[in-house]
């Protein structure tokens, strides 16, 4: 930065009691030399060029009778100095975040500067990439350019074109959540170089296979390989009705997966990595470490009731539904539904049963422990709160929530449809609070209690190990 030497000599005339100031300014390798009289006449004006910096500007004076003065004064002084590009500035995304529960799309960059910047416009910055620019916002230090839309995730470029700002561009990540998009992620199969498009249930196995293998092997990198909301895709499912002599509760028959507005029918998402551990107020319900990943349906594969009568006696774990999912000690004809996934591809010798907590009673504390190797979700596991269920059982203490779907009621996530692509409810395994007859179901982004006997959306959940 240039400094500017001020430097004035003061003399007294004393035959007219005028008063004379000599000044002279050096700046910028000139010295600018003025001599004015109180009256208003200019006595003269000269510019020096190249003088020392230190301010040793001779010149000589002719004045009329002057008194000698030593009133000499001399100041360094700060005015106006030249812009420079010393201003550093920083970006970042505003809003937005990547796929699972934090999906959203971003609705600007935030500029941060090293210094207040003033008069900055929307004219100033320049962003090379997938997106519409909006308004620019703010003041000093911090500065906001709109994004009126987000055509493509991805990395863009944002510079800054305003003197005395460096002109170093900077890269910004910047997200779009697009529903379709954001419900299924990437295939599994194709991260362990296997076939992506199964087209028997021996692909579906090798699958599975490797994914157990990589868990046993490597438990600490999981997570750096697999992501909430990747999948695996079934060929076909094949699940017998129960009770037996019912074929007409849980019967499936479905010989290719069909594609639908969210994803696929047979389509298993990555909902929970870890899940089942215990971290923050989640007690793990004694639970061990081992890494695991957590699936679930992404669509509704099966119909069925949740009990054979108007009753939610005994919570989920005494639900004729449950003895349906998963083999229950006592009940020979039960577990047809993991006999079809098992017959699909999904061996059971890699699954996981871990320990869940369930409502015993609607409107009770007491929960029931359950360790089942299909099952359906809490509502607390789905939202990470609870909405019509029991508030006293259903505690963040006992319940873990799958990370994959957003804590509260909004989202595209909890959508799911059925073989004919409309968008259906599905079953909870929390009772119905207010009710002695229903359970809560999920419809679109609400929920609510229903009859359990109703025939209704089945979209399970299992862990692999």
């Amino acid at each position: 930065m240039k400094t500017a030497k001020k430097w004035s000599k003061t003399f007294l005339l004393s035959a007219a009691g005028k008063v004379m100031t000599l000044v002279a300014i050096v700046c910028l390798g000139l010295a600018f030399i003025s001599c004015n009289i109180v009256d208003g006449k200019t006595a003269y004006e000269e510019i020096v060029g190249n003088p020392t910096v230190s301010g040793d500007i001779t010149f000589e004076e002719t004045v009329e009778n002057p008194a000698v003065s030593d009133d000499i004064t001399s100041e360094e002084i700060v005015e106006n100095p030249a812009v420079s590009d010393d201003i550093i500035f920083i970006a970042a995304q505003v809003n937005g975040g990547p796929g699972g529960a934090n999906a959203k799309t971003s609705t600007g960059i935030e500029l941060k500067f090293s210094e207040n910047v003033l008069d900055l416009s929307a004219e100033d910055i320049t962003i090379d990439g997938e997106v519409t620019p909006g308004e620019l916002s703010g003041s000093g230090k911090i500065w906001t350019i709109a994004l009126d839309e987000v055509k493509k995730e991805g990395e863009v470029t944002i510079s800054v074109n305003k003197t005395g700002i460096k002109k170093t561009p900077k890269l910004v990540q910047v997200y779009t959540y697009d529903p379709a998009a954001a419900l299924a992620k990437d295939s599994i199969a194709e991260k362990f170089d296997l076939r992506a498009v199964p087209v028997n249930a021996g692909d579906v196995t090798n699958v599975f296979t490797a994914l157990h293998n990589y868990l046993q092997n490597h438990p600490d990198s999981i997570v750096d390989v697999i992501k909430l909301g990747d999948y695996v895709d079934l060929a076909s499912l094949n699940v017998s009705g129960y009770p037996s002599n019912d074929t007409a509760h849980g019967k499936v028959a479905i010989k290719s997966n069909l594609e639908l507005t969210s994803g696929k029918l047979l389509r298993l998402i990555v909902v929970g990595i870890n899940t089942f551990r215990a971290k923050d107020s989640y007690t793990g319900n004694g639970n061990d470490s081992r890494p695991h990943i957590v699936f679930q349906f992404q669509n509704i594969a099966a119909t069925r009731r949740i009990n054979n009568g108007l009753n939610n006696s005994g919570g989920y774990a005494a639900s004729e539904i449950r003895k349906y999912l998963t083999p229950v000690p006592g009940d020979e004809g039960s577990g047809k539904f993991l006999a079809g996934l098992a017959a699909a591809g999904v061996p059971k010798d890699v699954l996981w049963s871990p320990k869940r907590a369930v409502t015993k009673e609607r409107n009770s504390a007491d929960v029931n422990i359950i360790e089942d190797m299909v099952w359906l979700p809490t509502q607390l596991e789905l939202f990470g709160t609870r909405v019509g269920s029991t508030p006293s059982a259903e505690t963040a203490e006992n319940q873990a929530h799958f990370a994959y779907y957003p804590t509260g009621t909004s989202g595209a996530e909890w959508k799911k449809y059925n073989a004919t692509n409309a968008d259906s409810w599905y079953w909870t395994a929390s009772p119905d609070a207010g009710s002695s007859t229903g359970f809560c179901l999920v419809y679109g982004l609400s929920t609510q209690g229903s009859a359990n006997q109703k025939a209704g959306g089945v979209a399970p959940a299992f862990c692999v190990q």
